[in-house]
């Protein structure tokens, strides 16, 4: 988004649809830039998580979707 890129290409680029691609940009343009950052670690975390440990990965992603509810708005 920052580079002046458009909706088609990003999803021609990460290849995702279209429509998928429009969701994922509106929530980018809701957050910050430190919001984005900690959302990638705390999913980062979680797949870690799910692939080393044997903690059960439902409850993992239920605590990766109560932290990434609360991550960083812009003010």
């Amino acid at each position: 988004l920052e580079s002046g890129m458009m909706k088609a290409d990003i999803a021609k680029r990460t290849k995702l649809h279209e429509y998928q691609a429009g969701i994922y940009i509106q929530r980018a343009k809701v957050l910050s830039k430190n919001g984005l950052k900690k959302a990638l670690e705390l999913c980062h975390e979680a797949d870690i998580k799910i692939k080393s440990t044997n903690i059960d990965s439902y409850n993992v992603l239920d605590v990766l979707i109560i932290k990434l509810s609360m991550t960083g708005r812009i003010a």
